[in-house]
């Protein structure tokens, strides 16, 4: 009796087991995607160069300060909000 026990005991675990199967993980999207500027960062700082406009005076009395600044860009790469 004992003999046919353990493997009858062995054979529904097995069974039981394979009832509930284990979930499929999905793959989720991101939602934050980091901006590129056109060209990568050398062209960036190339702009930033050529377009920012130091005040001839602040030049000349050599005054110095940081710019701080927040930009918004939609999901078109347009600007859509600058702080």
């Amino acid at each position: 009796m004992r003999t046919l026990l353990l493997p009858a005991l062995l054979i529904c675990s097995v069974a039981a087991a394979q009832e509930h199967p284990l979930p499929v993980p999905t793959r989720e999207r991101p939602y934050d995607v980091a901006t590129r500027f056109p060209g990568g960062s050398e062209a960036m700082l190339r702009y930033f160069a050529d377009s920012c406009r130091y005040p001839v005076e602040a030049w000349e009395k050599r005054k110095e300060g940081v710019v701080l600044a927040t930009i918004g860009v939609d999901r078109r790469g347009r600007i859509d909000s600058v702080r």
